[in-house]
């Protein structure tokens, strides 16, 4: 796994990322999204803490793996976290694959790892143009950017920024 750090005024934190973390959770997500959703035209999908980019693009892998028709309502991802460094190594593009990703990535993409990554050198790849023109990776912050999302036609992915949020804010501040 990749250790992605953020460190500041406020925070100390570690947490670690990969490809398909949690790997059943996207199927799940996969096909709820795709019920809720299955009448609606464009659907934003935001992932606030996306990290070095593992999240959005393994969820771009999994739509476009997974639905038959019209993945790309879904696209681009609106990919944001609050630590530059993390979009930096975002836009870099650079991923050394932890032990069993390269696993995941093709059981989940039928054995189609060269249609996502280049192979760079052994362990060392970075995406494909099909992941990286789905995606918008930007600096974000979830306590401001919340406000102009539409509830009706959105998603948020939100596993990794819970860590950062300052202990002063719960849920019943999105939720007011």
């Amino acid at each position: 796994e990749r250790e992605v750090y953020r460190s500041g005024k406020l925070y100390d934190y570690k947490n670690d990322t990969n490809f398909f973390r949690n790997e059943y959770f996207w199927n799940g997500l996969t096909y709820f999204l795709t019920e809720h959703f299955k009448n609606t035209k464009k659907v934003n999908v935001y992932c606030f803490g996306c990290s070095d980019g593992s999240e959005p693009y393994t969820f771009i892998m999994r739509m476009l793996n997974s639905l038959e028709k019209k993945p790309e309502k879904f696209f681009p991802i609106i990919a944001r976290d609050f630590d530059s460094e993390a979009i930096q190594r975002a836009e870099r593009n650079n991923y050394f694959l932890a032990d069993g990703e390269e696993f995941l990535i093709n059981k989940y993409t039928d054995g189609q790892i060269k249609k996502y990554f280049n192979d760079e050198y052994y362990g060392k790849y970075s995406a494909n143009e099909i992941l990286c023109d789905n995606v918008d990776f930007a600096v974000g912050d979830i306590l401001k950017d919340y406000k102009k999302i539409n509830p009706k036609n959105s998603v948020i992915l939100a596993r990794n920024f819970w860590p950062y949020v300052d202990q002063q804010y719960t849920l019943s501040h999105f939720w007011k």
